[in-house]
């Protein structure tokens, strides 16, 4: 009966040790023909708007495009639940090798989008961030609370 608690911890170790979580299956490196050819749409862009941290969603503003026909804006599917692409972030401006997927635009699986600019492009206040619009609300919903509990701890 001793034995079984070192037993089964060391089981579920194995077990948890097996299962590859988030795993991504190791792409070999194209080529830009490689890239090129594969994709629908190849384009140079900024990330303008990101629905949440969570969002598969990203619009990107359109600069210049290299393969194919698209103007103004699109959406393109950012893969959040592929751990084999990093995820677009906003305000950036990237180099695209895109596919269509339904109405939208994926990233190419094994093409990673190359990140033109290390500092934002567009000025701050056009880009939205949830960790800061939650803290915001956060301490808005504080300071209204303890504006209410001195308010009704005056009037006793």
């Amino acid at each position: 009966m001793r034995r079984l608690p070192p037993v089964v911890l060391g089981v579920l170790g194995l077990l948890l040790l097996a299962a590859p979580v988030g795993a991504c299956t190791p792409c070999r490196d194209l080529s830009d023909a490689e890239k090129l050819q594969r994709a629908d749409l190849v384009l140079v862009g900024v990330v303008s708007d990101r629905d949440s941290v969570f969002a598969e969603l990203a619009t990107v503003q359109v600069e210049e495009v290299v393969k194919g026909r698209v103007a103004g804006s699109i959406a393109v599917r950012d893969g959040v639940g592929n751990p084999c692409l990093s995820p677009l972030r906003e305000g950036r401006r990237y180099h695209l090798f895109l596919v269509r997927s339904g109405d939208d635009w994926a990233r190419l699986a094994c093409a990673a989008a190359v990140q033109l600019t290390a500092e934002p492009v567009l000025p701050w206040w056009r880009i939205y961030d949830e960790w800061v619009a939650t803290a915001v609300a956060v301490t808005v919903a504080t300071c209204l609370v303890l504006v209410f509990l001195r308010l009704r701890r005056a009037r006793r």
